[in-house]
């Protein structure tokens, strides 16, 4: 499981991965920066309508399991590694005013 800590970045807040990020999954960042991947209300507790489980509660629990098992197979460094990916970074680091290169070395024409 990804460990991180808290930083102050220059945007305001971000976190210092505690591992190597070809061994940090999306699902571990999500979980340790407090993000809710839950796609129901009771949080898996069944009791969402009147104490009972909703119609299609199991249909959702299942989801849920199937998402964390997906993003668990992604890594930063291989989401990091899509070029996609790397062109919106660096368009943000435009917009932001961090310069017009991405720390990956892209460079991004504004």
């Amino acid at each position: 499981m990804a460990e991180g800590r808290h930083r102050e970045g220059r945007s305001g807040r971000g976190y210092r991965l505690g591992q190597d990020s070809e061994f940090t999954s999306i699902a571990d960042t999500l979980t340790v920066v407090s993000e809710n991947l839950d796609a129901i209300k009771c949080g898996g507790g069944g009791n969402c309508q009147d104490n009972q489980p909703y119609l299609t509660h199991f249909l959702w629990m299942d989801f849920n399991q199937h998402l964390f098992s997906y993003l668990s197979g992604i890594s930063l460094a291989g989401l990091i590694e899509q070029d996609c990916v790397r062109v919106v970074a660096g368009r943000q680091e435009i917009e932001a005013g961090h310069g017009s290169e991405f720390p990956c070395r892209i460079t991004v024409k504004a």
